[in-house]
Protein backbone atom coordinates (compact mmCIF):
# COMPACT_ATOMS: atom_id res chain seq x y z
CA UNK A 1 0.00 0.00 0.00
CA UNK A 2 1.73 3.20 -0.82
CA UNK A 3 0.46 7.09 -0.58
CA UNK A 4 -0.30 9.11 -3.38
CA UNK A 5 -1.35 12.94 -3.16
CA UNK A 6 -3.26 11.65 0.28
CA UNK A 7 -4.90 8.36 -1.37
CA UNK A 8 -3.73 4.99 -0.67
CA UNK A 9 -3.04 2.89 -3.40
CA UNK A 10 -3.03 -0.75 -3.27
CA UNK A 11 -0.39 -3.07 -5.39
CA UNK A 12 -1.02 -6.16 -5.72
CA UNK A 13 1.57 -8.47 -4.18
CA UNK A 14 3.00 -9.71 -7.57
CA UNK A 15 3.19 -6.46 -9.36
CA UNK A 16 4.96 -5.22 -5.94
CA UNK A 17 7.53 -7.99 -6.38
CA UNK A 18 8.11 -6.91 -10.29
CA UNK A 19 8.37 -3.17 -9.27
CA UNK A 20 11.33 -4.30 -7.19
CA UNK A 21 12.85 -6.10 -9.88
CA UNK A 22 12.41 -3.20 -11.65
CA UNK A 23 13.93 -0.73 -9.08
CA UNK A 24 16.94 -3.38 -8.93
CA UNK A 25 17.21 -3.42 -12.69
CA UNK A 26 17.26 0.15 -13.10
CA UNK A 27 20.13 0.48 -10.59
CA UNK A 28 22.10 -1.62 -12.62
CA UNK A 29 23.32 1.35 -15.26
CA UNK A 30 24.09 3.25 -11.55
CA UNK A 31 26.80 0.67 -10.54
CA UNK A 32 28.79 0.12 -14.16
CA UNK A 33 31.79 2.17 -15.01
CA UNK A 34 33.30 3.14 -11.46
CA UNK A 35 36.70 5.00 -11.99
CA UNK A 36 39.41 3.04 -11.84
CA UNK A 37 42.32 4.32 -13.84
CA UNK A 38 45.71 2.43 -12.33
CA UNK A 39 45.73 0.78 -16.68
CA UNK A 40 44.48 4.13 -18.24
CA UNK A 41 47.18 5.88 -20.47
CA UNK A 42 47.25 8.66 -17.81
CA UNK A 43 48.28 6.65 -14.93
CA UNK A 44 51.05 4.78 -16.86
CA UNK A 45 52.23 8.02 -17.85
CA UNK A 46 52.59 9.41 -14.55
CA UNK A 47 54.48 6.59 -13.43
CA UNK A 48 56.85 6.49 -15.93
CA UNK A 49 57.60 10.23 -15.06
CA UNK A 50 55.87 11.78 -18.00
CA UNK A 51 54.06 14.14 -16.22
CA UNK A 52 52.73 16.35 -19.09
CA UNK A 53 51.93 13.51 -20.78
CA UNK A 54 49.69 11.86 -18.02
CA UNK A 55 47.88 15.58 -17.82
CA UNK A 56 47.63 15.97 -21.51
CA UNK A 57 46.35 11.73 -21.33
CA UNK A 58 43.74 12.63 -18.66
CA UNK A 59 41.69 15.43 -20.29
CA UNK A 60 40.81 12.66 -22.52
CA UNK A 61 39.33 9.81 -20.13
CA UNK A 62 35.95 10.03 -19.04
CA UNK A 63 34.31 9.42 -15.79
CA UNK A 64 31.32 9.36 -14.08
CA UNK A 65 29.98 12.76 -12.45
CA UNK A 66 29.62 10.59 -8.96
CA UNK A 67 33.50 10.84 -9.82
CA UNK A 68 34.56 13.73 -10.17
CA UNK A 69 36.56 14.06 -7.03
CA UNK A 70 39.07 11.45 -7.73
CA UNK A 71 39.62 13.07 -11.66
CA UNK A 72 40.40 16.59 -9.84
CA UNK A 73 42.83 15.09 -7.50
CA UNK A 74 44.73 13.00 -10.28
CA UNK A 75 44.45 16.40 -11.99
CA UNK A 76 46.13 17.94 -8.98
CA UNK A 77 48.82 15.55 -8.32
CA UNK A 78 49.69 15.70 -12.09
CA UNK A 79 50.15 19.21 -12.01
CA UNK A 80 51.94 19.25 -8.42
CA UNK A 81 54.83 17.14 -10.01
CA UNK A 82 55.36 18.79 -13.33
CA UNK A 83 55.81 21.30 -11.35
CA UNK A 84 52.53 23.96 -12.21
CA UNK A 85 52.44 24.47 -8.54
CA UNK A 86 49.84 27.44 -8.53
CA UNK A 87 47.30 25.30 -11.21
CA UNK A 88 47.67 22.63 -8.61
CA UNK A 89 46.56 24.44 -5.94
CA UNK A 90 43.74 25.46 -7.32
CA UNK A 91 42.39 22.04 -8.47
CA UNK A 92 43.36 21.41 -5.28
CA UNK A 93 40.82 23.73 -3.89
CA UNK A 94 38.31 22.76 -6.18
CA UNK A 95 38.36 19.23 -5.27
CA UNK A 96 38.15 20.20 -1.91
CA UNK A 97 35.12 21.96 -2.22
CA UNK A 98 33.73 18.77 -3.94
CA UNK A 99 34.62 16.76 -1.42
CA UNK A 100 32.59 18.75 1.02
CA UNK A 101 29.47 18.69 -1.50
CA UNK A 102 29.08 15.10 -2.08
CA UNK A 103 29.84 14.17 1.59
CA UNK A 104 26.55 16.27 2.44
CA UNK A 105 24.90 14.80 -0.73
CA UNK A 106 25.62 11.12 0.12
CA UNK A 107 23.40 10.87 2.48
CA UNK A 108 20.43 10.35 1.05
CA UNK A 109 21.68 8.25 -1.69
CA UNK A 110 22.59 5.33 1.23
CA UNK A 111 19.27 3.19 0.47
CA UNK A 112 20.52 3.10 -3.42
CA UNK A 113 23.88 1.70 -2.40
CA UNK A 114 22.00 -0.47 0.08
CA UNK A 115 20.16 -1.89 -2.62
CA UNK A 116 22.69 -2.12 -4.70
CA UNK A 117 26.69 -1.12 -4.23
CA UNK A 118 28.64 1.82 -2.84
CA UNK A 119 29.63 2.25 -6.38
CA UNK A 120 25.81 4.33 -6.77
CA UNK A 121 27.79 7.05 -4.20
CA UNK A 122 29.17 9.97 -5.22
CA UNK A 123 32.86 9.45 -4.00
CA UNK A 124 33.26 12.08 -1.44
CA UNK A 125 37.59 10.61 -0.29
CA UNK A 126 38.23 8.97 2.82
CA UNK A 127 39.32 11.28 5.44
CA UNK A 128 43.14 10.75 5.42
CA UNK A 129 42.65 11.98 1.53
CA UNK A 130 40.78 14.85 2.24
CA UNK A 131 43.77 15.53 4.71
CA UNK A 132 46.19 15.30 2.00
CA UNK A 133 44.65 17.38 0.31
CA UNK A 134 45.78 20.67 2.64
CA UNK A 135 49.00 18.96 2.90
CA UNK A 136 49.82 19.00 -0.75
CA UNK A 137 48.01 22.48 -0.66
CA UNK A 138 50.40 23.72 2.08
CA UNK A 139 53.67 22.18 0.14
CA UNK A 140 52.58 23.31 -3.34
CA UNK A 141 52.57 27.56 -1.74
CA UNK A 142 55.75 26.52 0.68
CA UNK A 143 57.41 25.36 -3.38
CA UNK A 144 56.11 29.11 -4.57
CA UNK A 145 57.61 30.84 -1.86
CA UNK A 146 54.29 31.79 -0.68
CA UNK A 147 55.06 31.42 3.20
CA UNK A 148 51.71 33.17 4.52
CA UNK A 149 49.37 31.10 1.70
CA UNK A 150 51.30 27.77 2.89
CA UNK A 151 50.31 29.05 6.92
CA UNK A 152 46.72 29.65 6.05
CA UNK A 153 47.07 25.61 5.12
CA UNK A 154 48.76 25.09 7.57
CA UNK A 155 45.52 26.20 10.10
CA UNK A 156 42.26 24.20 7.74
CA UNK A 157 44.70 21.26 8.18
CA UNK A 158 44.26 20.96 11.93
CA UNK A 159 41.21 22.62 11.62
CA UNK A 160 40.25 19.82 9.76
CA UNK A 161 41.63 17.20 11.75
CA UNK A 162 40.26 18.11 15.27
CA UNK A 163 36.86 18.53 12.74
CA UNK A 164 37.21 14.87 11.56
CA UNK A 165 38.57 13.47 15.15
CA UNK A 166 38.07 15.50 17.83
CA UNK A 167 40.68 14.73 20.58
CA UNK A 168 42.81 12.66 20.59
CA UNK A 169 43.69 11.99 17.09
CA UNK A 170 43.92 8.21 16.37
CA UNK A 171 47.70 7.37 15.76
CA UNK A 172 47.02 6.22 12.02
CA UNK A 173 45.82 10.05 11.25
CA UNK A 174 48.83 11.69 12.57
CA UNK A 175 50.98 12.40 9.66
CA UNK A 176 54.88 13.12 10.82
CA UNK A 177 55.49 14.51 7.22
CA UNK A 178 52.30 16.89 7.76
CA UNK A 179 53.31 18.43 11.39
CA UNK A 180 56.98 18.01 10.48
CA UNK A 181 56.45 20.51 7.49
CA UNK A 182 54.04 23.05 9.13
CA UNK A 183 56.80 23.10 11.96
CA UNK A 184 58.95 24.01 9.07
CA UNK A 185 57.06 26.40 8.15
CA UNK A 186 56.12 28.29 11.18
CA UNK A 187 60.04 28.18 12.11
CA UNK A 188 61.11 30.09 8.48
CA UNK A 189 58.14 32.37 9.43
CA UNK A 190 59.65 33.58 12.74
CA UNK A 191 56.99 31.58 14.69
CA UNK A 192 58.86 29.23 17.31
CA UNK A 193 56.28 28.29 19.48
CA UNK A 194 54.24 27.02 16.97
CA UNK A 195 57.06 25.31 15.46
CA UNK A 196 58.05 23.36 18.80
CA UNK A 197 54.30 21.97 19.02
CA UNK A 198 53.68 21.35 15.56
CA UNK A 199 57.25 19.26 15.76
CA UNK A 200 56.67 17.85 18.97
CA UNK A 201 53.44 16.38 17.31
CA UNK A 202 55.94 14.76 14.62
CA UNK A 203 57.88 13.32 16.62
CA UNK A 204 55.41 11.75 18.87
CA UNK A 205 53.27 10.55 15.79
CA UNK A 206 53.50 7.65 12.95
CA UNK A 207 57.01 8.92 12.62
CA UNK A 208 59.21 6.04 10.75
CA UNK A 209 62.78 6.74 11.59
CA UNK A 210 65.07 9.48 12.96
CA UNK A 211 64.32 13.19 12.78
CA UNK A 212 65.34 15.86 10.38
CA UNK A 213 68.01 18.23 11.07
CA UNK A 214 67.10 21.72 13.05
CA UNK A 215 69.27 23.47 10.51
CA UNK A 216 69.42 24.32 6.36
CA UNK A 217 68.53 26.68 4.32
CA UNK A 218 67.75 23.86 1.27
CA UNK A 219 64.41 21.94 2.17
CA UNK A 220 64.20 19.01 -0.26
CA UNK A 221 60.62 16.69 -0.33
CA UNK A 222 60.61 13.62 -2.12
CA UNK A 223 57.81 11.55 -2.58
CA UNK A 224 57.91 8.04 -3.06
CA UNK A 225 56.93 4.63 -4.24
CA UNK A 226 53.39 4.33 -5.01
CA UNK A 227 50.39 4.53 -2.88
CA UNK A 228 48.10 1.49 -2.33
CA UNK A 229 45.15 0.27 -4.08
CA UNK A 230 42.03 -1.53 -3.64
CA UNK A 231 40.99 -4.97 -5.19
CA UNK A 232 37.67 -6.72 -4.45
CA UNK A 233 37.45 -9.93 -2.71
CA UNK A 234 34.75 -12.33 -2.89
CA UNK A 235 32.37 -14.82 -0.55
CA UNK A 236 28.81 -16.05 -1.15
CA UNK A 237 26.28 -15.65 1.57
CA UNK A 238 22.89 -17.51 1.21
CA UNK A 239 23.45 -18.04 -2.44
CA UNK A 240 24.38 -13.97 -2.91
CA UNK A 241 28.24 -12.87 -4.04
CA UNK A 242 29.38 -10.73 -1.83
CA UNK A 243 32.41 -8.53 -2.64
CA UNK A 244 34.37 -6.56 -0.42
CA UNK A 245 37.72 -3.97 -0.17
CA UNK A 246 41.01 -5.00 0.40
CA UNK A 247 44.33 -3.03 0.11
CA UNK A 248 46.52 -4.44 -2.26
CA UNK A 249 49.96 -3.11 -1.55
CA UNK A 250 52.46 -1.84 -4.38
CA UNK A 251 55.77 -1.43 -5.08
CA UNK A 252 57.15 1.46 -2.56
CA UNK A 253 60.07 3.06 -1.55
CA UNK A 254 60.32 3.65 2.46
CA UNK A 255 64.07 3.16 3.02
CA UNK A 256 65.94 6.91 3.05
CA UNK A 257 66.90 8.36 0.10
CA UNK A 258 70.46 9.36 -0.33
CA UNK A 259 71.23 12.94 -1.96
CA UNK A 260 74.44 13.76 -3.17
CA UNK A 261 75.38 17.51 -4.16
CA UNK A 262 78.00 18.53 -6.24
CA UNK A 263 79.96 14.88 -6.49
CA UNK A 264 80.97 15.23 -2.87
CA UNK A 265 78.13 15.97 -0.05
CA UNK A 266 76.03 13.69 0.61
CA UNK A 267 73.21 13.55 2.89
CA UNK A 268 70.19 11.17 3.36
CA UNK A 269 66.18 11.56 3.61
CA UNK A 270 64.21 10.77 6.63
CA UNK A 271 61.00 9.04 5.63
CA UNK A 272 58.03 10.27 7.51
CA UNK A 273 54.91 8.70 6.87
CA UNK A 274 53.62 5.78 5.29
CA UNK A 275 50.43 5.94 3.38
CA UNK A 276 49.66 2.45 3.31
CA UNK A 277 49.38 2.23 6.68
CA UNK A 278 46.92 4.93 6.73
CA UNK A 279 44.67 3.49 3.75
CA UNK A 280 44.73 0.59 6.12
CA UNK A 281 43.43 2.21 8.83
CA UNK A 282 40.62 4.04 6.83
CA UNK A 283 39.70 0.66 5.35
CA UNK A 284 38.29 -0.88 8.57
CA UNK A 285 35.92 1.76 9.02
CA UNK A 286 34.90 1.67 5.11
CA UNK A 287 34.52 -2.00 5.41
CA UNK A 288 31.78 -1.32 8.46
CA UNK A 289 29.61 0.63 6.20
CA UNK A 290 30.07 -2.07 3.03
CA UNK A 291 28.97 -4.85 5.46
CA UNK A 292 26.28 -3.09 6.76
CA UNK A 293 24.71 -2.47 3.03
CA UNK A 294 25.66 -6.23 1.76
CA UNK A 295 23.32 -7.20 5.05
CA UNK A 296 20.88 -5.54 3.76
CA UNK A 297 21.40 -6.86 0.27
CA UNK A 298 21.20 -10.39 1.36
CA UNK A 299 18.14 -9.77 3.79
CA UNK A 300 16.20 -8.07 1.14
CA UNK A 301 16.78 -11.27 -1.56
CA UNK A 302 15.82 -14.08 0.98
CA UNK A 303 12.27 -11.54 1.58
CA UNK A 304 11.91 -11.32 -2.19
CA UNK A 305 12.24 -15.39 -2.61
CA UNK A 306 9.73 -16.01 0.46
CA UNK A 307 7.16 -13.53 -1.11
CA UNK A 308 7.13 -14.71 -4.40
CA UNK A 309 6.99 -18.49 -2.90
CA UNK A 310 3.84 -17.31 -0.49
CA UNK A 311 2.71 -15.23 -3.51
CA UNK A 312 2.81 -18.58 -6.11
CA UNK A 313 0.97 -20.80 -3.39
CA UNK A 314 -1.65 -19.08 -1.86
CA UNK A 315 -2.64 -17.62 -5.56
CA UNK A 316 -5.76 -19.55 -7.06
CA UNK A 317 -4.40 -21.42 -9.87
CA UNK A 318 -4.85 -24.10 -12.18
CA UNK A 319 -1.59 -24.91 -12.76
CA UNK A 320 -0.09 -28.56 -11.60
CA UNK A 321 1.79 -28.64 -8.46
CA UNK A 322 5.23 -29.17 -10.11
CA UNK A 323 4.51 -26.19 -12.38
CA UNK A 324 4.01 -24.14 -9.52
CA UNK A 325 6.96 -25.32 -8.37
CA UNK A 326 9.33 -24.85 -10.92
CA UNK A 327 8.16 -21.05 -11.19
CA UNK A 328 8.79 -20.42 -7.90
CA UNK A 329 12.47 -21.86 -7.83
CA UNK A 330 12.65 -19.90 -11.60
CA UNK A 331 11.46 -16.64 -9.71
CA UNK A 332 13.63 -17.55 -6.55
CA UNK A 333 16.93 -18.16 -8.84
CA UNK A 334 16.38 -14.94 -10.84
CA UNK A 335 15.97 -12.60 -7.82
CA UNK A 336 19.67 -14.08 -6.69
CA UNK A 337 20.67 -13.46 -10.54
CA UNK A 338 19.68 -9.78 -9.89
CA UNK A 339 21.45 -9.69 -6.77
CA UNK A 340 24.41 -10.95 -7.55
CA UNK A 341 24.91 -9.10 -10.84
CA UNK A 342 24.99 -5.83 -9.24
CA UNK A 343 27.19 -6.99 -6.33
CA UNK A 344 30.59 -4.70 -6.98
CA UNK A 345 33.44 -4.20 -4.28
CA UNK A 346 34.11 0.16 -4.26
CA UNK A 347 37.58 -0.38 -5.19
CA UNK A 348 37.80 3.88 -5.36
CA UNK A 349 41.06 5.51 -4.07
CA UNK A 350 43.03 8.06 -4.90
CA UNK A 351 46.01 6.03 -6.24
CA UNK A 352 48.11 8.48 -7.86
CA UNK A 353 49.66 9.17 -4.09
CA UNK A 354 52.96 8.38 -3.11
CA UNK A 355 53.32 5.77 -0.64
CA UNK A 356 56.18 8.00 1.29
CA UNK A 357 57.10 11.32 2.06
CA UNK A 358 60.88 12.05 3.41
CA UNK A 359 62.78 15.60 4.08
CA UNK A 360 66.18 16.31 3.72
CA UNK A 361 67.55 19.63 5.33
CA UNK A 362 70.93 20.57 4.08
CA UNK A 363 72.53 23.90 4.22
CA UNK A 364 74.19 24.88 1.04
CA UNK A 365 76.01 28.27 0.26
CA UNK A 366 74.20 30.63 -1.91
CA UNK A 367 74.68 29.99 -6.09
CA UNK A 368 74.22 27.07 -8.42
CA UNK A 369 74.55 23.60 -6.90
CA UNK A 370 73.87 19.99 -8.61
CA UNK A 371 71.60 17.49 -7.11
CA UNK A 372 71.46 13.90 -7.76
CA UNK A 373 68.17 11.72 -5.70
CA UNK A 374 69.08 8.14 -5.55
CA UNK A 375 66.24 6.08 -5.86
CA UNK A 376 65.83 2.81 -6.17
CA UNK A 377 65.20 2.72 -10.07
CA UNK A 378 66.54 5.36 -10.94
CA UNK A 379 69.08 8.49 -10.67
CA UNK A 380 67.09 12.21 -10.90
CA UNK A 381 69.62 14.92 -11.16
CA UNK A 382 68.41 18.35 -11.11
CA UNK A 383 71.00 22.09 -11.14
CA UNK A 384 69.38 24.31 -8.30
CA UNK A 385 70.11 28.25 -7.64
CA UNK A 386 70.22 28.22 -3.46
CA UNK A 387 69.19 32.11 -2.87
CA UNK A 388 70.81 34.27 -0.31
CA UNK A 389 68.73 34.80 2.96
CA UNK A 390 65.82 33.07 2.25
CA UNK A 391 65.03 29.18 1.78
CA UNK A 392 64.53 27.00 -1.02
CA UNK A 393 62.02 24.56 -1.18
CA UNK A 394 62.78 21.61 -3.49
CA UNK A 395 59.67 18.58 -4.59
CA UNK A 396 61.31 15.07 -6.38
CA UNK A 397 58.71 12.46 -7.31
CA UNK A 398 60.62 9.15 -7.08
CA UNK A 399 59.03 5.89 -8.28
Amino acid sequence: MWGINGRKVVIPAKAGIQILILIWFLFVGCAKQPYSPTESDAHKKYEKGDFEGALEALEKEPYRKKDRLLYLLDKATFLHAAGHYEESNTVFEEAFHAAEYWESKSAGQEIAAAFTNETVLPYSGEIYERLLIQTFQMLNYALLGKMDEALIEVRQYHNDLYRFFGFPIPKAYQDAFAFKLASLLWELHGQKDDARIDNQKALKSNIQSGSVPNNGNVIVILETGLAPILEGEKTVIADIVIKLPKIKEREFETDPVQIVVDKKEMFESIPLNNITTMASANLEKKLEIAKTHKFFKTALKEWAEAKILYTLKDKPSNMPEGARLAQAIFAGAAVALIANSLEAADLRIWSTLPNTFQIARLSLPSGEHTLKIKGTHKTVSKKIVVPQKQPLFLAFRIF
